[in-house]
Formats: structure tokens, C-alpha cells, sequence
């Protein structure tokens, strides 16, 4: 913006990996050896889970304006406790002790055993050797159990 903003013309650094060669390389990772061997481990996993929750008519308009907000705030200590003592005793990342506390409470509202989260990450981890995608534009992202 800076040249432009003097009449220079700007010079863009050297473009990155394109998302076709990225979605490439994931399609190939996911039919190679590695995941492969783990397949059998997650569809047992998954089996007879749904990722449903339960709802007064199942077979209604879920419409958003049905929908309720909740919140509430954590007070300065009980943050910090929660960002730094937690996961130094429990070995672990603030991530897997706020989705362990979500999981406690669905299945404890929904009476199930267990509840199925998806999770959607960022798709922008270094998976891949020689892929570069720190300038390319897309969404990336990957859903997992």
C-alpha cells in the first residue's frame, strides 16, 4: 500500500504453495499408510455415536431465533488458575480441559454415556514438507472427531 500510496509500483513478494497443490497433498496423505493404519481405531471410535443432540421436535425447523445465548465471566484468578495452574497439574492444554467440561455437561444434560465433538482446526499446520501456504488465500480448515 505504501508504494502505491507514493506512485511506485508495488513488489510482491514471491507467491507460496497454491491451495490446489495443498489439497493435493492432503488427498494423497489421506489414502497413505499412515492414516490408513489408524482407520480401524476411529470408525470404532465413532461407532453407534451421533453427533445429534437431543431436541424437543427432531423433526422441526431448527431456526436460530429459537436459538438462547449464555455467558458468563471468569474472574481474574479463577482465569489464571484455569490458563496456568490446570494445565501444569493435569499435564495438558486449556483446549482438552475446556472440551472435556463441555463433553461432562452434554452428556449429562442429554443422559448419553458419551457425546461426539467435531472439531475443526485451522488447516494451516506444517504437515507437509516443501508446502508453503503463509501467503496463499483459502480456507483450509479440516473437521476431525
Amino acid at each position: 500500500y505504501q508504494a502505491l500510496a507514493t506512485g511506485e509500483m508495488p513488489h510482491l513478494p514471491a507467491k507460496t504453495s497454491s491451495f490446489k497443490v495443498w489439497a493435493e497433498r492432503v488427498q494423497e496423505h489421506a489414502r497413505g499408510p499412515a492414516l490408513k493404519s489408524e482407520l480401524a481405531y476411529w470408525q470404532a471410535q465413532l461407532q453407534g455415536l451421533s453427533d445429534n443432540l437431543p431436541c424437543d421436535n427432531p423433526h422441526g425447523r431448527r431456526q436460530l431465533k429459537h436459538a438462547a445465548y449464555v455467558g458468563g465471566r471468569l474472574e481474574r484468578e479463577w482465569t489464571r488458575r484455569l490458563l496456568q495452574q490446570a494445565p501444569a497439574a493435569y499435564r495438558t492444554q486449556i483446549n482438552d480441559l475446556l472440551l472435556t467440561a463441555l463433553a461432562r455437561v452434554v452428556c449429562r444434560w442429554s443422559g448419553e454415556a458419551e457425546v461426539l465433538v467435531r472439531l475443526e482446526g485451522h488447516g494451516r499446520e506444517d504437515l507437509f514438507e516443501y508446502i508453503d501456504l503463509s501467503r496463499t488465500v483459502g480456507w483450509f480448515t479440516s473437521l476431525y472427531p
